[in-house]
């Protein structure tokens, strides 16, 4: 009973609503629920779902506009006909393009009528989160007479404004087919757009809707040194090979002014940077000789103080910027000048992250890097190593130097570097490397066992490692996890040693002690915590 009460109050609802002016996020409901869920719908009520669709599927161009454009829907529900076939999973790329030529389609047909554009707001407040909206601009673009007209409409929507976010892909679309059929009156909009009051703050996403030619680079400079667009918004040159007609000259004059500007404009030139990089396999070599000289430069001049490093994806853009800087001519320069500048920073925030910074430098020179980092002086040494911790639970930078780099760098000094090396070296390997938790302990390291091995003071040397074996970052019971290393300590010992069997001895009693100690009070702990709620 209550069903059939819920469903006749849905159809009357429905019935009224389409009468009105439609409900497009009605149709594209029922639209998916035909499409995906049909098998679980009973004969009664799929015939009725199919009635409700056919009463509320858009009839006119602005229904179908705010249905197919401007709403949030599946992609492949909104093609006319399509629920009836069962869904093929194969044909992703097929329902795309086709909606998206609908999309275009419609754009066109909306450029004959004037009511539509004459409010062209819902295009910039409400696209729904897809790029039909893109497509629908670029059909207006190719088909209306005066776009400029249009463009000055939106101009003064933005203008009237000032508080709200816009989506301009709308206006990214309406650019791209405007500039097809007409690009000379697209060349003008845009020099006047440079240093317009409205448009300046989003001249680099106009310029970069149509491809980057000298003129486009020339006017991108201009809008770098007039300054009233933010930083973030020239990272849009990452995208879709923009950057690919510019010479490595171009790129470096742009990327030079872009990471000046002080509104994180290092990050977003490192940004752009990663995608070139990217881009430049299929380069010449002449070209990606001179944008690895660029790179290297770049690198050696970066002022990490200015740098956010909230966004993960940002810091594996620095690192792969790094890397391709250091696989040029001058490794060490770099290495040793980038070292000197990030030592030379005393925020406790930054040096917070410096382990992570340093971690290309240790992985792909490990030599310099571990030259750069190091002192003769103990107390430095192991205030560095502290500015080597990493995010990754436990480890420092150290832990991507190569075994036969550490050792190579270990023997030039062995007394006092195997000691600098056993405080950081990789102590671990894990059973999936890209899961460093405590509990994923696979075995002790090459890199520990061979640290030990070539040492002169091995009992400074095991007792350093031993003491690592408690991490100072977990989860869960700290004595299970020193436990279960505990077990792993005469792996230290390979070639089963005499004197460094009896030094094992010492130190698997030494934690063994330190493990009940620990579990003596957790359970201390546990039983506190419990009393206190009875």
């Amino acid at each position: 009973m209550g069903d059939e009460w819920l469903n006749k109050k849905l159809i009357e609802v429905t019935q009224e609503l389409a009468a009105v002016d439609g409900w497009p996020d009605g149709w594209i409901g029922i639209r998916n629920a035909l499409r995906w869920g049909k098998e679980a719908i009973n004969g009664e009520s799929l015939a009725q779902l199919k009635m409700l669709e056919k009463q509320l599927a858009p009839c006119d161009l602005w229904g179908k506009i705010q249905a197919k454009i401007l709403r949030r829907g599946d992609y492949s529900v909104e093609l006319d006909g399509e629920y009836e076939d069962e869904p093929d999973h194969n044909s992703g790329l097929g329902w795309y393009e086709r909606i998206l030529e609908e999309a275009e389609i419609l754009g066109k047909t909306a450029a004959m009528d004037e009511k539509i554009l004459s409010d062209l707001s819902p295009f910039l407040f409400h696209s729904g989160h897809t790029n039909k909206p893109y497509c629908f601009g670029i059909g207006i673009g190719k088909e209306h007479s005066a776009v400029s007209a249009l463009i000055a409409q939106i101009r003064a929507i933005i203008d009237s404004n000032p508080n709200r976010a816009f989506d301009l892909q709308f206006v990214h679309g309406l650019l791209v087919g405007w500039h097809s059929v007409n690009p000379q009156e697209v060349g003008i909009f845009m020099d006047s757009a440079i240093g317009d009051p409205v448009w300046a703050a989003y001249f680099p996403m106009l310029q970069l809707s149509v491809p980057v030619d000298d003129v486009a680079y020339g006017r991108l400079i201009k809008s770098l040194e007039i300054g009233l667009a933010p930083s973030w918004r020239y990272t849009q040159l990452r995208f879709g090979r923009t950057t690919d007609s510019l010479s490595v000259e171009q790129l470096a004059a742009l990327l030079n002014l872009l990471k000046s500007k002080l509104d994180n404009g290092m990050e977003a030139a490192i940004d752009v940077i990663y995608m070139v990089i990217h881009c430049a396999t299929d380069k010449d070599a002449n070209y990606q000789k001179e944008l690895q000289a660029y790179v290297s430069g770049f690198v050696v001049d970066i002022d990490w103080a200015r740098l956010n490093f909230k966004n993960h994806n940002f810091d594996y853009h620095l690192e792969k910027v790094i890397e391709f800087a250091l696989s040029g001519n001058d490794p060490y320069k770099i290495t040793k000048l980038s070292i000197e500048h990030l030592l030379a920073q005393d925020d406790f925030k930054f040096m917070m992250r410096c382990g992570d910074l340093l971690r290309p430098f240790f992985k792909e020179n490990p030599i310099d890097a571990l030259d750069g980092i190091y002192c003769n002086d103990e107390v430095s040494s192991m205030q560095r190593l502290l500015i080597l911790q990493t995010s990754r639970n436990d480890e420092t930078a150290l832990a991507d130097v190569p075994t036969d780099a550490v050792i190579e760098w270990c023997k030039d000094s062995p007394l006092e570097r195997c000691k600098f090396a056993a405080e950081g070296c990789k102590l671990f390997d894990y059973q999936n490397t890209n899961d460093l938790n405590n509990d994923n302990v696979l075995s002790i390291s090459a890199d520990a066992i061979a640290v030990l091995d070539i040492a002169p003071d091995k009992k400074t040397v095991l007792e350093t490692l031993v003491r690592r074996f408690s991490p100072s970052h977990w989860s869960g019971s700290r004595a299970s996890i020193m436990r279960q290393r505990l077990s792993l300590i005469d792996q230290l010992n390979p070639l089963a040693d005499p004197v460094l069997s009896v030094l094992i001895v010492e130190e698997k009693k030494r934690l063994s002690d330190a493990v009940l100690a620990e579990e003596k009070w957790e359970f201390d702990l546990e039983r506190r915590e419990t009393g206190s709620f009875e």
